[in-house]
């Protein structure tokens, strides 16, 4: 027997499983209904064929500023990392940035020969950890149950202000 694929599939199938036709189930459709609805439920929490990984994108607005706090969708059981993209407001150092003067520097010296691609990837390895080490990843929040994502003194820090785009990885739940 094929896998039920739709809600009413699922009832049906419980109701077989209980002995129906055979035996007289005795129950309303709306506890068939809620009891549906609570099995989706337990399946959406706890079992990961149950969501999908995917990134949601949101463009920081004033009220977010203003809350303190990023609402969003109820679909949403899980934010899992953030990833900051920087508006074109005059927040980002460019061409003026560090990491950027050094790339520059590291591939003017593959091309004069005096590097190789292993040192420049160790230079790049480098370059990473003392990111990590001096900036390091905006510390998050979830509450799955107001559906808001805390992003904890960025926004009063101004690290964070109106149209930067943020990117969350999140996990989603699969429509039933």
């Amino acid at each position: 027997m094929p896998q039920p694929s739709t809600r009413d599939d699922l009832i049906d199938y419980c109701l077989r499983r209980l002995g129906a036709p055979v035996i007289e189930i005795n129950v309303d459709i709306d506890q068939l209904e809620d009891r549906t609805d609570d099995t989706l439920q337990l399946f959406q929490e706890y079992h990961s064929d149950a969501v999908v990984r995917t990134f949601l994108k949101h463009q920081v607005t004033s009220t977010d500023i203003t809350n303190g706090y990023i609402t969003v969708d109820d679909s949403i059981t899980f934010v899992k990392k953030l990833f900051q993209i920087k508006s074109n407001g005059g927040s980002s150092a460019g061409m003026f940035d560090i990491k950027y003067q050094m790339s520059l520097n590291e591939i003017y010296d593959l091309n004069k020969f005096i590097g190789d691609l292993a040192y420049y990837e160790q230079i790049k390895q480098y370059l990473s950890i003392i990111d990590q080490m001096l900036t390091g990843q905006p510390q998050i929040d979830f509450n799955r149950h107001q559906n808001r994502v805390y992003i904890h003194g960025e926004f009063s820090d101004q690290n964070i202000i109106e149209n930067d785009y943020l990117i969350f990885e999140t996990f989603k739940i699969v429509d039933p």
